[in-house]
């Protein structure tokens, strides 16, 4: 399929995909916001993977506006217009315990797997392989972290 082709068939896997840029980068800022206020018994290591955490959203979000542009569309590029789609929802700056701050992470990264598999869906019914490949490995990553971070809290 040739450019062309791909931009004409997939518009609905470009929206989804903003959407899901959206959540990465309300996603990035949050993870920053726990990673900087995180308090309490677990601290040292929480800090820690709260950076770990963030550091890869920043991949993330890169390949899939890259994503975005290769298929024809236009990334989604401002705070406002992340805001007004996301379904990820910022959290004010306040101390939080670690334990709280893996519980809003795993909130999180559930809806980002959910949100990738939605991705996925539309990709395959394009047959758009390219996102399906990019989308696919981030299924796979995400259901690896949540599967830490749920055993951190267990």
């Amino acid at each position: 399929m040739n450019v062309k082709q791909l931009e004409k068939e997939s518009t609905a896997v470009a929206t989804e995909m903003n959407n899901f840029l959206a959540n990465l980068n309300v996603m990035y800022v949050k993870l920053h916001n726990l990673h900087w206020n995180v308090t309490g018994i677990g601290f040292f290591e929480i800090h820690v993977k709260l950076e770990e955490l963030y550091t890869d959203i920043t991949l993330d979000l890169d390949e899939v506006a890259e994503r975005i542009l290769t298929i024809g569309h236009k990334p989604l590029a401002s705070l406002q217009s992340y805001l007004a789609v996301a379904s990820i929802t910022e959290i004010s700056s306040q101390d939080i315990k670690a334990l709280a701050a893996i519980e809003i992470a795993l909130a999180d990264y559930t809806i980002l797997l959910e949100q990738a598999k939605a991705v996925l869906a539309l990709a395959e019914a394009a047959n758009d392989l390219g996102t399906q490949d990019l989308i696919s490995g981030l299924i796979s990553k995400y259901e690896k972290t949540l599967w830490m971070l749920q055993a951190y809290t267990n």
